[in-house]
């Protein structure tokens, strides 16, 4: 009976534990997640930027040609 009890508190011990670590896990995953999404914002904008710059740039090339050749 005592031995049935010490195997129960230790599995119960056990459980806990890994409850814990879950939640634990969980929250983790939850912060990286939202990282993950602000980094991937952050991509996109500066892709957004760097196509605006692009097209600037082709649009000034394409002025300076046509101002050339008149």
């Amino acid at each position: 009976q005592e031995k049935y009890e010490k195997d129960v508190e230790s599995k119960q011990h056990e459980l806990d534990v890994l409850k814990a670590s879950k939640a634990k896990d969980l929250e983790r995953l939850q912060e990286l997640t939202k990282l993950y999404k602000e980094y991937e914002q952050v991509v996109v904008e500066d892709r957004i930027e760097k196509e605006k710059v692009r097209r600037k740039d082709e649009l000034e090339a394409i002025e300076l040609r046509g101002a050339i050749k008149v």
